[in-house]
């Protein structure tokens, strides 16, 4: 079973070699919009200390759900 497993990762063209791969490469992380970041943290803070604005947290929270890019660059 083991060498017909090695033989068709031999016979296939795409396969890389694992001598070819470096791992030690960083993983990535795409930068945040730092306006974007404090203008929401803003808000949030905002509709906290101000009376009858916490039902507006609901919505920001949910629209931070279905877009979570919109954070970044």
């Amino acid at each position: 079973m083991i060498k017909e497993i090695n033989n068709i990762i031999k016979r296939r063209s795409e396969f890389i070699d694992l001598d070819r791969i470096n791992f030690n490469v960083k993983n990535y992380k795409p930068k945040q919009n730092i306006i974007k970041k404090i203008s929401i943290i803003g808000v949030i803070v905002f509709c906290l200390f101000t009376p009858f604005t916490n039902f507006i947290l609901i919505p920001i929270f949910k629209l931070l759900n279905k877009f979570p890019m919109w954070l970044y660059k």
